[in-house]
């Protein structure tokens, strides 16, 4: 009996003996797989991305690449600085004076008009160094993909440098529209908004998100600076037509979906060198990767992952247990943008019917899936300055064909059907309205006849174009937007 008794404490010892072994093999694995832990060969999603921009772009079988055409406009406008202080360059000074805070260069220049000089001076230097054939190469192009990017560096941190310049310079090309007007040469500056346009265009569709957003903000300033000449019944028909005819030429055929096409492949590609692979699509995160790829703001506070030295530690690799597996990630992304796809393609007021917030599906999840959070783009804005571009688009034709049509009658039409065909093949579509512009004739204060043109915004309510105090307010989801209008023809 008593012997009984010793095998069957002898048995259960050796059975805690065996877990225990077990337990410690099972973590000496772990140990082991995280100092040992690399990701799996790489995909180069680098080149993958420009034969992307290859399918969306209309002219990517011509030789011919004008990104190189974007290049030498920017280092002309560079070199036409050259002797001249930078902090004293305000192209500002020449299409909206009313804006400019000479205080912040009074050390250096006493006037407005000192400063306008300044700027003239730079636009003459760019002209005799040949902005204009640069710039004219882009308003015939179908072409134009950056090819100058590491094509071995990770898509998250490839630079951007030309942003800034290609911003400066489309500065500079809406002071040369201002002073060609001024001049009444509406034949040159129906010349610079096409060029103008065409850099907006040829920016708005490469790859990146901020790239679409900068080049959406050129043609949007663009527009806007031409305006006033419309409503101020300078232009002759044919004036008129030349600047229908370029807004129609340089408009951004590019949709939202290549972009954000690209970011998949960029979350992919930072996913793929921060995971291993076994070879069946799945595997673990690679922390101490982090430090090598040198990103950004990492767990809490949005303090720096790389400023603490246990991320040197290849132990740190044994959190990546915690974390979602590749595969669960790669199927969050998967489902992030294939939803995000879906809305571009329709409307504001359709996407209303069937809500979809990504950033707040992002915040959602739970920190397992933290390399999401941390490189999602910012789909909700991207969206909405999408359709604000389409919106501005479609109101500057609508406010071309009510010139032409004032021109040739000595007034403006009853509705915006009157237009159809002679000024306009169709009324274009609201983005953010089922019902379409609103357009009223109204007297304006110098008891002229006049109208309003405006979309009813986000809110779906005629307001009576009332303006929210930045009238884009009114293209804003419930709360900024609600009561307000989007006034079209409005020269706030």
């Amino acid at each position: 009996m008593m012997n009984n008794q010793k095998k069957s404490w002898y048995r259960i010892r050796n059975i805690s003996l065996m877990v225990i072994l077990v337990l410690i093999v099972s973590v000496g694995v772990v140990v082991v797989q995280a100092l040992t832990a690399k990701p799996g060969m790489l995909v180069n999603y680098n080149t993958k991305i420009v034969e992307l921009a290859k399918q969306y772009q209309t002219g990517a079988d011509s030789e011919k690449n004008s990104w190189d055409d974007l290049l030498r406009a920017v280092d002309i406008k560079q070199a036409a600085m050259t002797g001249i202080d930078p902090q004293t360059v305000d192209f500002a000074a020449i299409y909206a004076p009313d804006n400019i805070n000479l205080d912040d260069c009074l050390e250096k220049v006493e006037t407005l008009d000192q400063l306008r000089e300044i700027a003239e001076t730079v636009i003459r230097n760019a002209e005799e160094k040949g902005l204009d054939a640069a710039l004219d190469s882009l308003i015939i192009s179908d072409y134009a993909i950056d090819y100058t990017k590491n094509q071995e560096a990770p898509i998250m941190l490839q630079p951007l440098p030309y942003l800034g310049d290609t911003r400066a310079l489309a500065n500079m090309q809406i002071a040369r529209i201002k002073l060609a007007a001024e001049q009444g040469n509406f034949q040159q500056a129906v010349h610079h908004y096409e060029q103008t346009m065409a850099l907006g265009r040829v920016i708005a569709g490469q790859p990146f998100i901020i790239e679409r957003l900068v080049g959406i903000s050129i043609q949007t300033l663009t527009r806007n600076q031409i305006k006033p000449l419309l409503m101020s019944q300078q232009l002759d028909d044919e004036m008129l037509t030349a600047f229908s005819q370029a807004t129609k030429h340089q408009q951004f055929e590019v949709p939202m979906e290549f972009s954000l096409q690209a970011m998949h492949f960029m979350v992919k590609d930072l996913i793929q060198r921060v995971y291993t692979d076994n070879g069946q699509g799945n595997g673990r995160m690679v922390m101490s990767r982090f430090n090598t790829l040198n990103l950004g703001s990492g767990f809490s506070g949005g303090a720096s992952m790389n400023s603490n030295p246990i991320m040197d530690n290849p132990l740190i690799n044994v959190t990546g247990l915690y974390f979602a597996s590749r595969k669960q990630v790669s199927s969050k992304a998967e489902a992030f943008f294939s939803e995000a796809i879906r809305l571009s393609k329709i409307p504001v007021w359709k996407q209303k019917q069937k809500p979809f917030n990504p950033e707040s599906d992002l915040s959602d999840l739970s920190p397992r899936y933290f390399l999401l959070d941390l490189t999602m783009p910012s789909i909700s804005g991207a969206l909405k300055y999408g359709a604000v571009a389409t919106l501005e688009q479609q109101g500057i034709l609508l406010m071309i064909a009510l010139e032409r049509y004032h021109n040739a009658n000595g007034s403006y039409p009853q509705t915006l059907a009157d237009l159809v065909p002679e000024f306009i093949a169709e009324v274009p579509q609201d983005p953010f309205c089922q019902t379409g512009f609103v357009y009223q004739l109204t007297t304006a204060a110098d008891a002229s006849p006049s109208y309003q043109l405006y979309s009813v915004g986000y809110d779906g309510q005629d307001n009576q174009a009332k303006q929210a105090e930045k009238p884009v307010f009114a293209l804003s989801k419930p709360g900024l937007g609600t009561g307000f209008d989007y006034v079209i023809n409005s020269l706030e």
